[in-house]
Formats: structure tokens, sequence, C-alpha cells
């Protein structure tokens, strides 16, 4: 067995770092010809449609028992609204200043149902919220048209989507009972 020859892969450190620095130089030089080409949003415009019809395929809505846990959270019913305008391509809820926005978030997350309160729902509204900051910011440096603006939408709804699927779920496993707690007797 030890007769066998086996093929030297290992290259000295010159070798190493000639390839290093080659495919650092490829990375760079790609990155930097993909920034300045101005020909890239019309290129990626299909791919915009591709994604709104994707989030189409998505879509979630609540269920009539969560609708009726959360008719009560309006903050919930606001952002839901914001939501639906948002899918008719108006923006003018994110148009508005980074604080405002962050304080609607702050006022939606304080105000949760205690029938679906949970540190869960919590963290996927953390998540929308950062994805709306997120929609917000890339909308004012790029513009309603621009393919980042598109991708940072389809983000916060599928977020939203998650909320939702979430709450549907709570609602549901609440509406269960209680296999593990003490029985009654009659």
């Amino acid at each position: 067995m030890d007769s066998v020859k086996r093929p030297n892969f290992v290259f000295n450190m010159k070798g190493k770092s000639i390839l290093l620095i080659l495919n650092l130089s490829t990375v760079l030089i790609g990155c930097h010809s993909n920034s300045n080409d101005s020909s890239t949003p019309e290129l990626m415009e299909p791919e915009v449609i591709q994604v709104v019809d994707a989030y189409s395929a998505l879509e979630v809505t609540l269920t009539s028992q969560a609708q009726i846990q959360s008719a009560s959270w309006m903050s919930f019913s606001t952002w839901r609204q914001h939501v639906r305008l948002l899918k008719e391509d108006d923006d003018l809820f994110f148009n508005s200043e980074m604080p405002a926005i962050a304080n609607f978030f702050t006022e939606l997350e304080n105000a949760i149902p205690e029938s679906i309160a949970s540190t869960g729902l919590t963290g996927r509204l953390k998540v929308v919220k950062t994805n709306a900051l997120a929609f917000r910011e890339t909308l004012s440096l790029f513009g309603k048209e621009d393919v980042q603006t598109a991708s940072a939408r389809y983000s916060l709804l599928i977020s939203h989507n998650n909320l939702l699927q979430f709450i549907n779920q709570t609602v549901e496993k609440n509406a269960l009972p209680d296999f593990n707690g003490p029985t009654k007797l009659n």
C-alpha cells in the first residue's frame, strides 16, 4: 500500500497567494462592472415581475377565528391596511420619516392582545419592522422602480405573510384542548 503514488495537490505558499489574489481581483472586477452597468435595471425588469407573481402565489390571509381575536388590535388593522395599499403600489406610509415608522411598530408591539401574545409573535413583529425600515431606506435611496426596492418590498411582504401565518397557528393552537392539564371528573 505504501508503494502507491498519490498525486500531490498541495501548492507552495507562493502558488496559494497568487490564486488568492486572482480570485479576489476577479470578484472585485465583477462587482465593479455590475455596479457601473447602466443597463442592469432594464435587464432585471422581468425578474421584478416574477418576484411579484411569486408573492401573489404565496399570499396568506387570517382565518376567521384569527380575525375575531385580532379585531381589537387596532394598530394591527392599520398595519394590514398599509400592506394592502403597498400591494396596490401605494407606498405613502413608507415615505414617512424613519422615527414615525419605528414608533408605529412600537405601538403595534405594545398593543398585542393577550389571547395571542407570545415571544414568537413579538419576534415576527420585529422581523416585519426590520423589513419595513429596510424597504423604506431602499425606497428612498433607489426609487420605486429599482430592482433592489422590489426585492426589499418582496421581503417585507413575505415577513408579513409569516406574521399572519404565525397568528393563524397561535389561534388554532389556543383553540385545542390542553391534554397535558388536569382532567375533570364528573
